[in-house]
């Protein structure tokens, strides 16, 4: 439930509730329990810092009309909206955090990409594990973290290798690697020729025009 999970708790409600009308336990009874399910769902909601009020509106009004049903299927939807509502919440507040913190390490990596960028070391900026930030970086957008570092890098080379008289060796600094052969290497990588190829080109294209 706590990760915005609200089918399996709802599954898990209506599984209590079959099981207690099985039992033929006092419906008085069932209300106890169901009260309690809701105190449990409360103590979810405050551990996400979100508010009961504005998800269910005021917290003694829902336990009122809790105490005034008179069916069981009246409780059994009244709590799986409960738990539904919650679940969403959850899951925006999940996705609306993911967003925050994507953007945080894509501004990072835009404003140092030109340093020595390590994931240990965007893990410790941002609070969490190398482990934990490379599985997110690839779930958020699509490829792997060092490829990004490198996509970035080799765009701002263009960049640069279009400016007159940059040097493939000026470049490279400038981008970020310290070895020209590994600069050349993953140019060629990512865009099929070496960047000396690539300045000669847009000087071609440039001549032409």
């Amino acid at each position: 439930m706590l990760a915005g999970n609200h089918t399996k708790a709802v599954e898990l409600l209506n599984h209590v509730i079959d099981r207690n009308i099985e039992d033929n336990l006092a419906y008085a009874f069932l209300k106890e329990v169901f009260t309690s399910m809701m105190n449990t769902l409360s103590k979810i909601v405050k551990a996400k810092n979100l508010s009961f009020n504005e998800i269910f509106g005021p917290e003694t009004a829902l336990y009122e009309e809790l105490g005034s049903f008179s069916e069981v299927d009246e409780i059994k939807e009244s709590i799986a909206s409960a738990y539904e509502n919650t679940g969403k919440c959850i899951r925006d507040l999940k996705k609306s955090s993911n967003e925050k913190l994507i953007q945080e390490i894509i501004n990072y990596l835009q404003e140092n990409y030109n340093k020595d960028i390590y994931l240990e070391a965007v893990s410790d900026r941002v609070g969490s594990t190398s482990k934990y930030i490379s599985r997110f970086f690839k779930e958020q957008t699509g490829i792997n973290f060092l490829d990004y570092v490198n996509k970035l890098r080799i765009q701002k080379a263009k960049e640069f290798l279009l400016n007159k008289g940059s040097k493939v060796q000026d470049v490279c600094a400038k981008v970020g690697f310290d070895n020209v052969n590994s600069f050349i290497r993953v140019f060629k990588k990512y865009e099929g020729i070496s960047p000396g190829q690539f300045k000669e080109l847009q000087k071609i294209r440039h001549s032409g025009r």
